[in-house]
């Protein structure tokens, strides 16, 4: 006896293979949904990295702005690259090379921990803006790893070149560490600000576009000049919900114009107790700064840590030597000694796990990041104080 199919048959069939891909379609969403978003800050988080250069044009101003973005990835992450690949063109990039060859192995950071160019999480939920302000003569990338980290717990990160040029190579301190040159820089971060909410600054990247940013989550932080150039941004724009200062007090005698007890957002503070580019003068006003803060505010004091001990940098040049191997200890106990720093793998891990934290609590409201605030360090070599 033949059977024949029912005369709806190829409905049936229809039915079930929309049925089919349709779980496996959900399967696939529902992997990226399910991603462990609470991952505590010390780890890295649940996302891929990708990071991506794209060059922006603030019409306002003719200025031209090389920026790095630093963002979740659907990528699978194999392995990193040489930094050098920031550059752009070869003769910047052998220059580069040739520093890195001479720099010792222990103090610059090799290798990168994000996918260049790689494809964005796709998400409708607007991301997390978290700013980066370079320190003086150093460039966008000085601190990836720190922006790696960040992106990994699903925030968006960009970095400007404010210098507009290879960084560490020999400039005029008089020209870019001067209020004219905090300006400029205030106004770069405004101008990236302002584009990404609009959405404006991602039509530079074709891979970006889709990009949104959550208005009430923004959040900005800067090493050495940088630390007083997140300040003095954060001041003025209304929109930043949380600030932090690398290694360089936030409110600075060379810069008059900002006084940290009128800022009304939550701020943290690194201080490298044997920062031997600020010295002991420059650590007195980090002190300072946290004893007038209004608001909430946190002070994370690294023992044996220098200038560059939490930046990929370390070591590159003469210029960032202070944080690389040994020095003479400023500090009130033993001054004048010679002692070894902190390995700057270890300064990069702390200051990417109170980062973490820090932007966590006050911009995703994380009970988690508030908690690793809050509570005293198992590593001897970090102390914490918070204040109000």
């Amino acid at each position: 006896m033949i059977i024949f199919p029912p005369k709806n048959w190829y409905f049936i069939l229809l039915s079930t293979f929309l049925l089919f891909f349709s779980q496996l379609s959900c399967s696939a969403d529902q992997a990226i949904i399910d991603l462990p978003k609470s991952l505590p800050p010390d780890q890295e988080g649940p996302y891929t990295v990708a990071n991506t250069t794209i060059e922006a044009v603030d019409v306002t101003r003719e200025r031209e702005l090389s920026l790095e973005i630093w963002y979740p990835s659907t990528d699978r992450f194999t392995e990193g690259e040489s930094p050098i690949k920031f550059e752009r063109d070869g003769s910047s990039q052998n220059e580069l090379s040739t520093l890195y060859d001479l720099a010792p192995n222990h103090c610059p950071t090799l290798i990168t921990h994000s996918v260049k160019d790689g494809s964005p999480l796709t998400s409708k939920t607007p991301y997390p803006l978290i700013l980066f302000s370079h320190c003086f003569n150093c460039g966008r990338y000085s601190s990836f790893s720190l922006a790696e980290r960040l992106a990994s717990h699903g925030m968006l990160v960009i970095s400007v070149d404010h210098a507009g040029q290879l960084p560490f190579l020999p400039t005029s301190i008089g020209e870019n560490l001067s209020p004219e040159q905090l300006e400029v820089r205030v106004q770069d971060l405004n101008f990236v600000t302002k584009s990404a909410l609009s959405g404006e600054l991602f039509t530079y990247s074709e891979r970006l576009q889709d990009l949104l940013i959550d208005p009430d989550k923004i959040g900005v932080f800067g090493h050495s000049f940088g630390s007083v150039t997140a300040a003095f941004f954060a001041d003025q724009e209304p929109l930043v919900a949380a600030v932090a200062g690398l290694a360089a007090p936030m409110q600075n005698p060379l810069f008059p114009g900002f006084a940290i007890e009128d800022l009304n957002i939550p701020s943290l503070l690194l201080l490298a107790e044997e920062d031997n580019s600020i010295g002991e003068i420059g650590n007195r006003l980090i002190r300072s700064n946290f004893e007038k803060a209004m608001t909430p505010i946190w002070k994370i004091t690294i023992a044996d840590g220098g200038h560059w001990s939490l930046s990929d940098l370390c070591g590159l040049t003469e210029t960032f030597s202070p944080g690389c191997g040994s020095g003479i200890r400023h500090s009130d106990q033993g001054a004048g000694e010679v002692f070894d720093y902190i390995p700057v793998a270890d300064g990069i891990k702390i200051t990417q796990n109170y980062l973490t934290a820090f932007f966590q609590a006050h911009l995703e409201q994380r009970q988690d990041g508030l908690n690793y605030l809050e509570v005293p360090s198992q590593d001897p070599r970090v102390s914490i104080q918070q204040r109000p």
